[in-house]
């Protein structure tokens, strides 16, 4: 009901200053609380951050069902933090299918890009409910009212570090604005002169700022403080924004405090931190939570709030195998495949951790996918053979199509099995998992770097090995080195939003020479049973069964397109075309033209 409230509120507060000359038109509208009655009772002080999370969930983290247009099998979010590194690839059908993803995976997008458009102004949807708060609650000195700013301060500094990785120098808002404000980049503001670092140091100052008046978690099994901003995730937040800022000193203070509470731990059941079981877990230091309500009912409720058909955009595309899907019984709904993982990523990945828990939990062979331990056909005959009559079959494998984006390693770590639908309660190919904004091993990896980069090396390799070792790894870090935890953090990590901001504050020329061969040479697998290889194939690999090869294929650029990372260009976004042109102080960022 908040929900609804607050945008009550917010088309009342437009209304303001509209008046009518017939007496008898001008009647007290039933129902409908007053803007300023509303936000000059500090008893309403937690509505309003009602608000600010709901924006955050649904418009920052969510599908942004706030505003019309808004995308409806993905999550801008989601795609934008990982579909432009160099561990993923976008896929499909074709290069044509899913292009809120493909166009990312191979810098095939322009100013008017609607993933960007989506992510960029639900961000400040959800500035604008934070500032709310701050503006209307930011001089009280009670302490429930203060917790309640300190909260809206720290959501609005995580928006602020997304659009700073993403687009470098955002307008800096930090009031609710007259419409008419066409407000500028931040290092073209005078109040401000902030470039990107220093965009960085403000979010981190702000979390400081904040903190005081912020409650800890009380222990690892506390979970009220994992769905709500806490003292561990401003302290988290300054800490990894001071390490974008290079201020490592600063990150290595910040993120110890997060360490020495003692309020956070490693689960040692990797997998379940991507499921329903994990939600809210020891590990987890900040959460939107995506709770069943059930006052909200349908379309217009739950589905909205939730991330809706994303799941099947991440699950493998089940009419391209034969025999159907091999995980429907593990989870119960196809999926469109709009996910892929490079080759040389898995072999490394394999390389590196073996048979471990961690590997087994986010990557699957499709060797195993289709014909070994991990087939789960919903026709169990299918399941009976073993593992040498299942690869002389034909009818199982994949149809002559193939697998667009793919190779031979298949992510599992997003598949979503039945029991993260919590019941079917909002219908079977919606999870009901929370979106996860940190956790502690992100934390960690953090703190091994700042304490590398200030010296202390020997400080930073029981908590490298910390993670390695609960990982399941057979490689165990015997030094702390940048390299080392370069590694570390892609595996550990992948997928969660990490990987293309840290290659290019890195800098990482190995990976961005990967990034400038996006979209020349696409893997498609294919089985030979439905599709013997043909001249002219471009054959990069073929597997030991016998049954699958990869071909290299470049349909978009042979269609025409631009593909691949330009330096000067594709190191951030571009601000939306029709931002810029709605406000002419608004600069664009190097390398684009509208």
């Amino acid at each position: 009901m908040k929900k609804i409230l607050y945008f009550t509120l917010a088309l009342a507060t437009s209304m303001v200053g509209f008046t009518s000359c017939e007496d008898q038109l001008d009647i007290e509208q039933k129902g409908v609380v007053d803007a300023d009655e509303f936000y000059n009772n500090p008893d309403n002080a937690l509505g309003a951050l009602t608000a600010a999370y709901e924006s955050f969930t649904g418009d920052v983290m969510g599908r942004q069902p706030d505003f019309e247009g808004s995308p409806g099998i993905y999550t801008p979010f989601k795609n934008m933090m990982n579909l432009c590194g160099d561990d993923i690839y976008g896929a499909g059908g074709d290069y044509t299918d899913h292009e809120f993803n493909n166009t990312l995976n191979e810098f095939r997008y322009d100013t008017s890009a609607e993933t960007c458009k989506f992510l960029y102004k639900g961000i400040f949807l959800s500035v604008y409910t934070c500032n709310l708060v701050l503006d209307k609650y930011g001089a009280s000195t009670n302490a429930a009212v203060k917790q309640c700013v300190a909260e809206a301060r720290v959501l609005r500094a995580y928006d602020y570090f997304i659009l700073a990785a993403l687009w470098g120098t955002p307008p800096l808002v930090e009031h609710v604005l007259p419409a008419d404000a066409l407000p500028t980049n931040c290092d073209k503001d005078p109040n401000y002169n902030f470039d990107q670092k220093a965009l960085f140091e403000w979010v981190a100052k702000q979390c400081e700022l904040a903190e005081p008046d912020l409650k800890a978690r009380e222990n690892t099994s506390d979970k009220n403080m994992v769905a709500r901003v806490s003292k561990g995730f401003a302290q988290a937040l300054a800490g990894k924004a001071y390490l974008f800022a290079g201020n490592y000193a600063a990150a290595k203070t910040a993120l110890w405090k997060v360490i020495d509470s003692k309020k956070y731990a490693l689960s040692q059941n990797w997998e379940d931190l991507f499921h329903l079981e994990g939600d809210l877990n020891e590990e987890k230091i900040f959460e939107a939570n995506i709770a069943h309500d059930d006052g909200k009912q349908g379309w217009s409720g739950l589905v909205q709030r939730s991330s809706w058909m994303e799941m099947n955009v991440w699950m493998w595309r089940e009419d391209r195998f034969l025999g159907g899907a091999p995980y429907m019984a593990y989870t119960g709904i196809g999926g469109w495949g709009g996910i892929g993982v490079p080759q040389e990523f898995g072999d490394a990945f394999y390389a590196n951790d073996g048979d471990s828990q961690r590997f087994k939990a986010t990557l699957v062979n499709i060797d195993d996918a289709i014909f070994g331990d991990f087939r789960n056909y919903a026709d169990a005959s299918l399941n009976a053979m073993s593992h040498d009559e299942a690869v002389q079959s034909d009818k199982i494998g994949l149809k002559g199509n193939g697998l667009y984006g793919n190779s031979f390693w298949l992510q599992k770590k997003f598949l979503m099995k039945a029991s993260d639908t919590d019941g079917a309660k909002s219908g079977n190919n919606i999870t009901m998992r929370n979106y996860c904004v940190m956790r502690y091993a992100e934390v960690l990896l953090n703190y091994v770097e700042a304490c590398i980069q200030t010296g202390d090396a020997a400080a930073a390799l029981p908590y490298l090995q910390e993670i390695q070792k609960r990982a399941g790894s057979k490689h165990i870090s015997p030094a702390a080195t940048m390299d080392e935890l370069k590694n570390e953090k892609k595996y550990e990590m992948w997928a969660e939003g990490c990987r293309w901001l840290d290659i290019m504050r890195w800098k990482d020329a190995d990976a961005i020479a990967r990034l400038q061969k996006a979209g020349t040479n696409v893997p498609v697998v294919y089985d030979v049973k439905t599709r013997p290889i043909a001249a002219g194939d471009n054959v990069l690999a073929k597997h030991a069964n016998g049954r699958f090869y990869i071909v290299g294929t470049q349909d978009a650029k042979d269609h025409g397109h631009t593909v691949g990372f330009k330096a000067g260009k594709h190191e951030l976004f571009p601000f939306p075309f029709d931002v810029i042109l709605k406000n002419p102080n608004l600069h664009q960022n190097p390398g684009w033209a509208n």
